[in-house]
């Protein structure tokens, strides 16, 4: 017969293994702004808010400019075509998307 104890400690123990098990995360973001029709010095806005177990984020917006929050902006000065990355993870384990953004004249 199983002790009370034991039960409770392997119950234990089972709990523990659980909550150091985080899921992948998953990145995804949109852009305020249609990719293919942003301007010269408009202010675009990026949200990471659809990236799923999550809990850092780093941007690279492809402009010199990066980031560390979930929702995020930069401006593009120079017309060209710029490839932004989102970068997410937890406990040890990310994923990344980039998104190709077309800055018009």
């Amino acid at each position: 017969m199983i002790k009370a104890t034991t039960i409770l400690l392997l119950f234990l123990l089972l709990l523990t293994a659980l909550s150091s098990c985080k899921n992948v995360p998953v990145a995804c973001f949109t852009v305020s702004t249609p990719a293919d029709s942003i301007k010269v010095g408009t202010v675009v806005m990026f949200n990471a808010g659809c990236s799923s177990d999550a809990t850092a984020y780093y941007w690279d917006f492809g402009n010199g400019m990066d980031t560390n929050s979930v929702v995020a902006h930069t401006t593009y000065t120079t017309v060209a075509t710029y490839s932004v990355a989102l970068v997410v993870g937890n406990s040890g384990k990310s994923a990344s998307v980039t998104k190709s953004i077309v800055v018009l004249p």
